[in-house]
């Protein structure tokens, strides 16, 4: 069994070497004890985000109407919060969207599986997924950990919850 103590790694350090360091993989036993979800089940999340999104907004809509008069601040409060902030917020705070947590995957640090990702990185993470859409998830089939291009973007991986390798003796 190897050493399961984590090393920082410099939260500064460029796209091009964290890419490295996921293809080269100079740390394998930093993530030997996890599995990292199929590309399916990260898509059913963002569906399950994205029912929730709508939905809200409909929610949001009736009830206005039902009130009146609601101040123009509080109706571009909400939909400023659905549409932006959302996904950077819930994936900083708690590790993952309501998506993820119902499909139990997480967003993690990839220097430290055992954090979450800051502020900043999961809005730089949010925006590159934005502006590509669909096509960040075209890495993930080409490294080991499954990461999308929006997760190297904002030096995060995700993992499956409460599932670990097992090793057989």
């Amino acid at each position: 069994m190897t050493d399961t103590s984590y090393q920082e790694i410099d939260e500064n350090q460029d796209f091009e070497s964290t890419l490295t360091n996921d293809i080269v993989d100079d740390r394998p036993d930093l993530f030997e004890k996890y599995l990292f979800p199929p590309l399916i089940k990260r898509v059913q999340a963002i569906i399950i985000d994205i029912v929730i999104i709508i939905t809200v907004f409909f929610a949001a809509t009736y009830i206005f109407n039902l009130i009146g008069d609601v101040p123009t601040w509080i109706r571009t409060f909400v939909f400023v919060f659905m549409l932006f902030l959302y996904d950077p917020l819930l994936i900083s705070l708690t590790g993952g969207t309501i998506g993820h947590h119902m499909l139990e995957i997480k967003v993690c640090r990839v220097s430290n599986p055992e954090k979450k990702i800051s502020i900043p990185d999961a809005f730089f993470r949010f925006i590159i997924k934005s502006l590509i859409g669909w096509l960040s998830f075209l890495t993930i089939s080409f490294n080991n950990k499954k990461r999308a291009i929006h997760d190297f973007a904002g030096s995060s991986v995700v993992i499956s919850k409460g599932q670990v390798k097992t090793t057989c003796a």
